[in-house]
């Protein structure tokens, strides 16, 4: 076994991020428990599973919770191996309730026209990866902040609803990346994760394979800051993340002893953990500071990271706008902005305009 461990230890680097095996494998334990509840809640979701006259159009539960724990048993293994930090993957909460009450629910799609829009947005997201557009936008945002559904939707529709979800892909990944990477300590003195497009590859092509394996977008999870506080510093955790979900395949039950009043706790201290970050934001900076408070406020209301980073954007190019320093905003930074008044716009008009069409 120690030759194994000490083989382990060389190729994740662990005594360069101070770290050991041991304490790499318990993180890894803790941020599977800790993230555990998506096995159920997923196919819960996905399978409207308790909702009064949808359970006969929802996803097989069985199924459902199958592809979950392989897509993010998979992706976990990749985020680990291929970047070498310590975040986990698994299918988004927000983004799955999106596919499944927006898309199906609500608008009549088929799952696999619902589920080829997950795969769209994965494309989409990947390209822009792949082009560095999603690293510049990383690297600018201020520190405190084609299928069979186009012709069931309309093409405004479904521009709208796959922007929608590739704007919640995107800046959620945003936040967990930052926040679990200061929680490492694993930032560098710009407040920038080293190799990030690494990190940004993964979690795109955790849309597309999530939306091919009916499982909804798999994105990085907040709750790695878990296993963070645990002591994982290296890829070696998120390994160990994707190897208990890929088991959980098959020992689903013992998964289910882990209830939410055991879980609940541990993810209020990620949060108290993560508070520490507010040291950071300069409070005697208004145009900063107000921005980054708008956020902390709208993200624990709206329970999403996306609408949090949203409108504190928002207010931060306002400011900027109205104090006539638009100047000092780079020219990405105002694109997100307008990106963002479609976001949160363009859902209004279109609930206005329905009431007048026939």
């Amino acid at each position: 076994m120690r030759p194994a461990a000490a083989a382990l230890g060389r190729f994740f680097r662990v005594a360069e991020r101070r770290t050991t095996v041991a304490t790499e494998l318990r993180a890894g334990l803790t941020t599977f428990m800790v993230m555990a509840y998506v096995v159920f809640a997923n196919p819960a979701v996905l399978g409207f599973v308790g909702v009064p006259g949808l359970e006969d159009r929802g996803l097989p539960f069985a199924a459902t919770l199958t592809v979950t724990c392989l897509t993010a048993g998979a992706l976990s293994i990749a985020m680990g191996l291929f970047t070498n930090y310590p975040l986990a993957l698994a299918p988004g909460m927000g983004l799955n309730a999106a596919v499944a009450f927006e898309l199906v629910a609500a608008r009549g799609l088929s799952w696999p026209q619902a589920m080829a829009v997950v795969l769209v947005e994965g494309a989409l997201i990947t390209l822009l990866v792949v082009t560095r557009f999603r690293q510049a936008v990383l690297d600018r945002v201020p520190l405190a902040l084609n299928f069979s559904f186009v012709a069931a939707l309309g093409m405004a529709s479904a521009a709208l609803v796959t922007f929608s979800l590739m704007l919640s892909d995107f800046f959620d990944t945003m936040g967990t990346v930052i926040a679990v990477g200061d929680k490492a300590s694993l930032l560098d003195e710009r407040g920038r994760l080293p190799r990030v497009g690494r990190v940004l590859l993964i979690d795109s092509l955790g849309a597309l394979f999530g939306g091919y394996a009916n499982a909804s977008s798999n994105t990085a999870y907040i709750e790695s800051a878990a296993g963070v506080a645990e002591g994982g510093r290296t890829g070696l955790t998120a390994v160990t993340v994707g190897v208990l979900f890929l088991g959980a395949m098959w020992l689903a039950p013992l998964a289910s002893v882990v209830p939410p009043q055991a879980t609940a706790p541990a993810l209020v201290i990620v949060g108290f953990h993560m508070m520490g970050l507010a040291r950071e934001i300069p409070w005697d900076d208004y145009e900063e500071a107000i921005p980054a408070f708008v956020s902390m406020l709208v993200m624990p209301f709206t329970w999403s990271i996306t609408n949090g980073i949203g409108a504190g954007l928002i207010v931060y190019g306002a400011i900027k706008l109205l104090g006539g320093k638009a100047r000092e905003v780079p020219a990405v930074l105002w694109l997100v902005w307008s990106a963002f008044l479609l976001y949160f716009v363009l859902p209004l008009l279109e609930r206005a305009v329905e009431p007048a069409l026939p």
